[in-house]
């Protein structure tokens, strides 16, 4: 069993779905948000044990932030072959990038009294926490074990710092939905109408959504970032552009897109062609 521990725990919603009619056992949908201090680096703790001369003090152009390069590594490509690379060692964690990636990139060699200014600057501003939310099935599991996700299937407790304790099988957030509507507690266009939910079960979890009139939602990137594309509305590209979705001309062929960043057009679609299935993305 693994123990996920936290400095900070609060419960922020708890749910009943299912109670044993023979036992009166309940099988509870507890949902945390889990705080954790985040651990960042002094510059000098950066430099304890390096070599200066083989050390790049950088600050990147575009964000202001600030990094120390250690050059002179390898690593492997996309082919299994050795190429040249750096490691970043940045305030909360250390990367490795290839030397032709870091080139192009925006990081620019300075001083240390301005990398020390920039490191400075962004421990100051960075949040202290770590949050998350996390989601416990807790109680009775066994009668619902063949609904829960496939993967991480181990039990997990959750400890809060005074003591309490939590048990059950942790999914993610995105995985509530469908675990609803598995137990007959909601319907697909009632458990998948919040428009954050599904943004974040398109973008990250690669999913698409059926939606009424055999419309998708689905990701699809463009221009090296992920958009939700609309598939199927080419007939009815005015009734999405009166809700706010935009039309790009790709490869000759009109395609629409739900602005990722404007969440009350994303409602508006789902509410105008409700969910009616959604497809997880294959493995």
């Amino acid at each position: 069993m693994e123990d996920i521990v936290a400095d900070d725990v609060a419960i922020l919603d708890e749910e009943v779905v299912r109670t044993d009619a023979v036992t009166g056992a309940q099988t509870k949908l507890l949902r945390f948000q889990v705080r954790t201090r985040r651990e960042l680096t002094s510059p000098d703790e950066a430099l304890a044990g390096l070599e200066r001369d083989g050390v790049v003090f950088a600050v990147n152009s575009k964000s202001g932030r600030a990094a120390l390069v250690v050059q002179g590594l390898t690593t492997t490509d996309d082919k299994d072959h050795l190429i040249p690379a750096v490691r970043l060692i940045r305030p909360e964690k250390r990367t490795i990038a290839s030397l032709k990636g870091f080139e192009e990139s925006a990081w620019e060699a300075t001083g240390e009294a301005a990398w020390r200014a920039a490191w400075d600057k962004e421990v100051a501003e960075a949040d202290p926490w770590i949050t998350r939310d996390l989601v416990l099935v807790s109680g009775l599991l066994l009668p619902i074990w063949t609904h829960l996700p496939d993967k991480g299937t181990s039990v997990r407790r959750l400890k809060a710092p005074d003591g309490r304790r939590w048990l059950g099988r942790l999914i993610d957030p995105g995985q509530v939905p469908a675990l609803k509507v598995a137990l007959g507690l909601s319907d697909v266009a009632n458990a998948y109408g919040d428009p954050h939910q599904v943004s974040r079960l398109i973008l990250e979890d690669g999913a698409a959504l059926c939606l009424a009139g055999g419309l998708w939602l689905r990701r699809a990137k463009v221009m090296d970032r992920m958009r939700i594309e609309v598939v199927g509305a080419a007939s009815q590209r005015s009734s999405f552009a009166a809700l706010g979705c935009f039309t790009e001309i790709i490869a000759y062929t009109p395609r629409v897109f739900v602005p990722v960043e404007q969440a009350q057009v994303l409602a508006a679609v789902l509410a105008k062609w409700p969910p009616q299935s959604v497809l997880p993305k294959a493995a």
